[in-house]
């Protein structure tokens, strides 16, 4: 699916980010990393549930905007499995990996896919602290480069995946 020149320009990029590492840096990028894992997603929408129901009204939009990442899960497990993409290190033993070795493949991005998905909806709803949301959508997705778990390409697709998932439930609610 990925031709040579894409996967060797995918593998240069990882091998110049990881030129870069230093220990705070990549202390921070694992906590980014965490925030866009699925135990962190479902935490923190429980938390606003419980919030919401007893002590204050939030913008409705946005617990209705947490549908897009539970979709974009449902999406790339199955991509996923279809494309079948080697996580980096598996490819290229140069290039090291700095955080929990995820089991399955790599393309395309599940954290880039949910973390932007939720901010393309929260921007289509017009909610005024958008702006945040889409930066710490940007910060998880080069997280994950950083650390070595992805490729560009497959934030790449993680985005295209999260614009879909974010049109979806636009559309619905």
């Amino acid at each position: 699916m990925f031709s040579p020149e894409i996967q060797s320009l995918d593998e240069k990029i990882l091998l110049t980010i990881q030129k870069f590492r230093i220990r705070p840096i990549s202390l921070i990028m694992i906590f980014f990393t965490w925030t866009g894992m699925g135990k962190f997603w479902i935490s923190v929408s429980l938390f606003l549930n419980i919030i919401q129901q007893y002590f204050v009204a939030f913008n409705p939009y946005i617990l209705k905007a947490f549908f897009a990442p539970l979709l974009v899960w449902g999406i790339n497990y199955f991509l996923k499995k279809i494309v079948g993409r080697d996580r980096p290190w598996k490819a290229n033993h140069n290039i090291l990996p700095l955080a929990k070795v995820p089991t399955c493949n790599s393309f395309p991005s599940s954290h880039a896919g949910s973390t932007f998905s939720f901010f393309f909806v929260l921007v289509w709803w017009e909610f005024p602290q958008a702006h945040w949301f889409g930066i710490w959508a940007g910060i998880v997705s080069l997280s994950r480069m950083y650390l070595g778990v992805h490729y560009f390409t497959d934030i790449l697709g993680g985005i295209a995946v999260g614009l879909l998932a974010s049109g979806v439930v636009y559309f619905i609610f």
